[in-house]
């Protein structure tokens, strides 16, 4: 009997080893493109198991501090404290799947905008990044509504409507004097495209799966209900590079309000939502609006 219980057990053990796997995911974005708050949303779904089909918690190791101190502030519709550089977290977060009970070990770091941006200005990325980068068989590409555009198209496009207004008495006041090129003054989608360029190098898969998230939705939704065509319209130099670069990067978009709306104007609002995971608004190109933030990770991850 004691044999047929040891092997009863060794039985249970194989099988939920087949359950198991790990997954090394990336956030990548500059800095308040809305990683932080994306992440305080993510951490109060998986944990609450509050929304249908979501991915749920299973485990964690490690200090979950970082993580219960921003969901908390994010379920009291505080504004959040960004991540900055000397401020960086990495979980290891294990994730149940409801639909078929498998589980994955998830590592996902939350870097600093600004190491980020060290990236583009210094051409310079921390060791421990690269690791992660190598590693990862999936990723979140972070992108706000408010990017910054490049100066000559905002100025040029300026100009002209100055130019079509009757009223209009257009001097030319600009200096001759050249201006020093400022990397930090670049356009987003630029320096987007150089932190993919730099992906594609240190990450040696075949293909990865790229979810860019398109933050702070609630801005935008009203005037576009497509995140593709909004990449497209907004940011196509970044949509373009996805596209000729598709073999590497299997990308698919997605708008995200992991707030729910704009915290200055509308916190009692947001405040009076019995269920905090009610006030997250996802959608993706065919696909109707939902609560369930972990939808991108459940793509990268492999398990839609």
């Amino acid at each position: 009997m004691n044999s047929t219980i040891l092997v009863g057990t060794m039985l249970d053990e194989k099988a939920e080893l087949m359950n198991e796997r790990h997954s090394q995911q990336f956030l990548i974005g500059l800095p308040e493109s809305g990683k932080t708050t994306f992440l305080a949303a993510l951490w109060h779904v998986l944990f609450e198991k509050d929304v249908d089909g979501s991915l749920q918690f299973a485990n964690l190791t490690g200090d979950k501090t970082y993580l219960n101190n921003i969901c908390k502030e994010w379920v009291g519709v505080q504004r959040l404290e960004r991540t900055k550089l000397g401020m960086e977290s990495t979980a290891l977060i294990q994730l149940r799947d409801p639909k078929t009970e498998l589980l994955t070990d998830i590592s996902i770091p939350d870097l600093s905008g600004e190491s980020f941006e060290q990236q583009w200005t210094e051409r310079y990325a921390e060791k421990g990044y690269s690791e992660i980068i190598d590693q990862s068989e999936g990723g979140l590409l972070f992108i706000h509504p408010d990017i910054r555009e490049s100066e000559l198209i905002t100025n040029a496009s300026q100009l002209a409507n100055r130019i079509k207004s009757p009223e209009s008495n257009v001097e030319d006041n600009h200096s001759n004097e050249p201006i020093e090129w400022d990397p930090h003054k670049s356009p987003t989608q630029v320096q987007l495209v150089e932190l993919l360029q730099f992906i594609s190098v240190l990450n040696r898969r075949s293909s990865i799966r790229l979810a860019v998230i398109i933050s702070a939705w609630d801005r935008v939704h009203e005037n576009q209900s497509d995140p593709d065509k909004w990449l497209g319209k907004r940011a196509p130099l970044l949509m373009q590079f996805l596209q000729a670069n598709s073999e590497k990067f299997e990308c698919k978009c997605f708008g995200v309000s992991a707030q729910g709306g704009d915290i200055e104007k509308n916190k009692d609002e947001l405040q009076s939502i019995e269920s905090p995971s009610q006030r997250i608004e996802l959608i993706s190109t065919g696909h109707k609006k939902t609560n369930d933030i972990t939808l991108p990770l459940r793509w990268t991850i492999r398990w839609d």
